[in-house]
C-alpha cells in the first residue's frame, strides 16, 4: 500500500480546553480516512497563527481550522490576512456561525472564497470534520 504523505494542520483556537479534545477528533477522523500520519501544530489565535504560517518549520498547511472570536486578532481578520492559496485551505470552527457567516458575506474582494464553516455545539462533530476532509482533502 502506498505511504500517504504527512499531514500538516494549524488548528487557531484561544481555548486550551477546545484543542487537546479538538485535536483527538480530527486524529480519529482521520485515522478512520487512513491518514495515519497527522501533525497538529496550534496557535491561541489570528496573530499566532500567521506567525505559524510564515515561520512555521512544516512547510505548507494542507488544511487550517479556525475560531472566529478570539483575542489579539480574530479569525475574520486572521483569514483576510492569508494569501489566496491559504484561502482555500481554511474551515472555521467557531460557537457562532451565523455572526460569521453574515461577516464573510460582506467580504467584496474578488479573491476571497467562502470557506466552510461548522459549529463548536454541533452534535455530530465527527461527522461534520469527516465530511469536511473528504472535500477539502481529495
Amino acid at each position: 500500500m502506498k505511504q500517504k504523505k504527512t499531514l500538516n494542520i494549524l488548528l487557531v483556537d484561544d481555548t486550551p480546553e477546545i484543542l487537546v479534545p479538538t485535536k483527538i477528533i480530527i486524529r480519529h477522523v482521520l485515522k478512520e480516512l487512513g491518514h495515519y500520519d497527522v501533525n497538529i501544530d496550534t496557535a491561541e489565535n489570528g496573530a499566532a497563527g500567521l506567525e505559524k504560517i510564515s515561520h512555521g518549520s512544516n512547510g505548507s498547511y494542507c488544511l487550517i481550522i479556525s475560531d472566529y472570536q478570539m483575542p489579539v486578532m480574530d479569525g475574520l481578520e486572521f483569514y483576510k490576512r492569508l494569501e489566496p492559496e491559504q484561502q482555500r485551505k481554511v474551515i472555521f470552527r467557531t460557537a457562532t456561525p451565523q455572526n460569521l457567516e453574515a461577516e464573510l458575506s460582506k467580504l467584496e474582494e474578488p479573491h476571497y472564497k467562502a470557506p466552510a464553516v461548522m459549529s463548536k455545539a454541533s452534535p455530530d462533530i465527527i461527522d461534520d470534520f469527516k465530511q469536511l476532509f473528504l472535500k477539502y482533502l481529495s
